[in-house]
Protein backbone atom coordinates (compact mmCIF):
# COMPACT_ATOMS: atom_id res chain seq x y z
CA UNK A 1 0.00 0.00 0.00
CA UNK A 2 1.00 3.42 -0.50
CA UNK A 3 0.06 6.31 1.52
CA UNK A 4 0.59 10.46 0.80
CA UNK A 5 -0.84 13.14 2.15
CA UNK A 6 -2.73 16.28 0.50
CA UNK A 7 -2.24 19.65 1.94
CA UNK A 8 -5.49 20.77 3.52
CA UNK A 9 -4.42 23.67 5.46
CA UNK A 10 -3.92 21.33 9.06
CA UNK A 11 -0.75 20.16 10.26
CA UNK A 12 -0.60 16.55 9.15
CA UNK A 13 -2.72 16.83 5.68
CA UNK A 14 -5.20 14.72 4.45
CA UNK A 15 -4.25 11.14 3.71
CA UNK A 16 -5.13 9.48 0.81
CA UNK A 17 -4.59 6.17 -0.40
CA UNK A 18 -2.52 5.65 -4.24
CA UNK A 19 -2.59 2.91 -6.72
CA UNK A 20 0.26 1.08 -7.64
CA UNK A 21 0.81 3.02 -11.18
CA UNK A 22 1.30 6.41 -8.48
CA UNK A 23 -1.76 8.10 -11.00
CA UNK A 24 -4.94 7.33 -9.25
CA UNK A 25 -5.52 8.05 -5.29
CA UNK A 26 -8.75 7.93 -2.72
CA UNK A 27 -9.32 9.22 0.07
CA UNK A 28 -8.80 7.42 3.88
CA UNK A 29 -11.12 9.62 5.44
CA UNK A 30 -13.21 6.87 6.68
CA UNK A 31 -11.01 5.31 8.08
CA UNK A 32 -8.40 7.35 9.15
CA UNK A 33 -8.19 11.13 7.94
CA UNK A 34 -4.70 11.53 8.31
CA UNK A 35 -1.31 9.54 7.87
CA UNK A 36 -1.06 10.17 12.04
CA UNK A 37 -4.53 8.21 13.04
CA UNK A 38 -2.82 5.85 10.18
CA UNK A 39 -0.24 4.96 12.26
CA UNK A 40 -1.75 5.17 15.67
CA UNK A 41 -4.11 2.84 14.81
CA UNK A 42 -2.44 0.41 11.91
CA UNK A 43 -3.30 -2.44 13.62
CA UNK A 44 -7.28 -1.76 13.67
CA UNK A 45 -7.31 0.29 10.59
CA UNK A 46 -4.85 -1.55 7.56
CA UNK A 47 -6.97 -4.81 6.98
CA UNK A 48 -9.78 -2.36 5.80
CA UNK A 49 -6.95 -0.01 4.14
CA UNK A 50 -5.44 -3.21 2.40
CA UNK A 51 -8.93 -3.87 1.08
CA UNK A 52 -9.78 -0.79 -0.01
CA UNK A 53 -6.32 -1.13 -1.67
CA UNK A 54 -7.46 -3.84 -4.21
CA UNK A 55 -10.66 -1.99 -5.01
CA UNK A 56 -8.42 1.05 -5.72
CA UNK A 57 -6.28 -1.10 -8.10
CA UNK A 58 -8.94 -2.96 -9.68
CA UNK A 59 -10.37 0.78 -10.35
CA UNK A 60 -13.91 -0.21 -8.82
CA UNK A 61 -14.10 2.77 -6.12
CA UNK A 62 -16.41 5.63 -7.79
CA UNK A 63 -14.65 8.17 -5.21
CA UNK A 64 -10.96 7.48 -6.75
CA UNK A 65 -9.11 10.54 -8.26
CA UNK A 66 -6.29 11.35 -10.46
CA UNK A 67 -2.93 11.93 -8.76
CA UNK A 68 -0.07 13.94 -9.33
CA UNK A 69 3.06 13.97 -7.03
CA UNK A 70 6.22 15.53 -7.66
CA UNK A 71 7.88 15.31 -4.11
CA UNK A 72 7.72 12.88 -1.31
CA UNK A 73 9.50 14.00 2.10
CA UNK A 74 9.68 12.72 5.68
CA UNK A 75 10.46 14.69 8.38
CA UNK A 76 10.42 14.18 12.12
CA UNK A 77 9.11 17.76 14.37
CA UNK A 78 11.90 20.46 13.53
CA UNK A 79 11.15 23.59 15.54
CA UNK A 80 10.87 26.30 13.61
CA UNK A 81 14.09 28.21 13.28
CA UNK A 82 16.32 25.39 13.70
CA UNK A 83 19.27 25.85 11.25
CA UNK A 84 20.66 23.70 8.42
CA UNK A 85 23.04 21.26 10.65
CA UNK A 86 20.78 20.62 13.34
CA UNK A 87 17.76 20.03 11.43
CA UNK A 88 16.69 16.41 10.62
CA UNK A 89 14.89 15.37 7.38
CA UNK A 90 15.79 12.67 4.55
CA UNK A 91 13.93 13.44 1.32
CA UNK A 92 12.83 9.69 0.22
CA UNK A 93 11.56 10.68 -3.36
CA UNK A 94 11.46 12.92 -5.28
CA UNK A 95 10.19 14.44 -8.94
CA UNK A 96 10.94 17.79 -10.83
CA UNK A 97 10.60 20.94 -8.27
CA UNK A 98 9.84 23.66 -10.47
CA UNK A 99 9.37 27.62 -10.85
CA UNK A 100 6.71 28.52 -12.87
CA UNK A 101 9.51 30.45 -15.31
CA UNK A 102 12.90 29.36 -15.36
CA UNK A 103 14.21 32.42 -16.63
CA UNK A 104 14.41 33.35 -12.97
CA UNK A 105 16.03 30.29 -11.89
CA UNK A 106 15.64 26.49 -11.77
CA UNK A 107 14.66 24.34 -8.63
CA UNK A 108 15.27 21.16 -9.93
CA UNK A 109 19.85 20.67 -11.01
CA UNK A 110 18.46 18.11 -13.66
CA UNK A 111 16.14 19.59 -14.80
CA UNK A 112 18.84 22.73 -15.35
CA UNK A 113 21.23 20.44 -16.82
CA UNK A 114 19.39 18.47 -19.86
CA UNK A 115 17.97 22.62 -20.64
CA UNK A 116 21.94 22.94 -21.19
CA UNK A 117 21.91 20.03 -23.13
CA UNK A 118 18.98 20.92 -25.29
CA UNK A 119 20.35 24.29 -25.72
CA UNK A 120 23.95 24.30 -26.35
CA UNK A 121 24.75 20.32 -26.29
CA UNK A 122 26.26 19.47 -22.97
CA UNK A 123 25.45 20.39 -19.24
CA UNK A 124 27.21 23.89 -17.93
CA UNK A 125 25.86 23.17 -14.20
CA UNK A 126 28.10 20.44 -12.25
CA UNK A 127 26.01 17.35 -10.61
CA UNK A 128 26.35 17.09 -6.62
CA UNK A 129 29.41 15.71 -5.59
CA UNK A 130 30.34 14.34 -2.36
CA UNK A 131 30.50 16.96 0.57
CA UNK A 132 27.80 19.22 -1.24
CA UNK A 133 25.53 20.54 1.32
CA UNK A 134 21.88 20.68 -0.39
CA UNK A 135 19.31 22.79 1.05
CA UNK A 136 15.61 22.77 -0.02
CA UNK A 137 12.66 24.82 1.28
CA UNK A 138 9.27 25.17 0.26
CA UNK A 139 6.99 28.61 0.59
CA UNK A 140 3.82 29.37 0.99
CA UNK A 141 2.15 31.93 -0.57
CA UNK A 142 2.14 34.21 1.88
CA UNK A 143 5.84 34.08 2.15
CA UNK A 144 6.03 31.68 5.28
CA UNK A 145 8.09 28.33 5.19
CA UNK A 146 5.73 24.98 4.76
CA UNK A 147 8.02 23.44 6.96
CA UNK A 148 11.44 25.04 7.17
CA UNK A 149 14.83 23.97 5.53
CA UNK A 150 15.66 20.56 4.88
CA UNK A 151 19.25 20.32 4.65
CA UNK A 152 21.35 17.58 3.47
CA UNK A 153 24.94 16.34 3.07
CA UNK A 154 25.82 14.62 -0.05
CA UNK A 155 27.90 11.61 1.30
CA UNK A 156 29.32 7.99 0.11
CA UNK A 157 27.54 5.17 1.28
CA UNK A 158 29.28 3.35 3.75
CA UNK A 159 27.22 0.50 3.76
CA UNK A 160 24.74 -1.11 6.60
CA UNK A 161 25.87 0.46 9.84
CA UNK A 162 23.57 -1.92 11.27
CA UNK A 163 22.27 -5.94 10.91
CA UNK A 164 19.89 -7.96 12.32
CA UNK A 165 21.53 -10.83 14.77
CA UNK A 166 20.13 -14.17 14.04
CA UNK A 167 20.21 -17.05 16.13
CA UNK A 168 22.56 -19.82 14.69
CA UNK A 169 20.13 -22.50 13.69
CA UNK A 170 20.85 -25.94 14.91
CA UNK A 171 21.71 -28.99 12.09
Amino acid sequence: MTFATLDNGTRGGRLVLVDRSLSRAVAGANLAPTMQMLLDHWDAVSPAMAGRDGQLNADTLPDAFEFVAETAIIVDDVPMGTGCEQAAGTIIGSGTISKRDSLSGFRCIQKRRMTEIIAIGAPVLEFLKFDDLVESSVDLSDGSSAFGPICQRVTQYQGAQWAPQYPQQEK
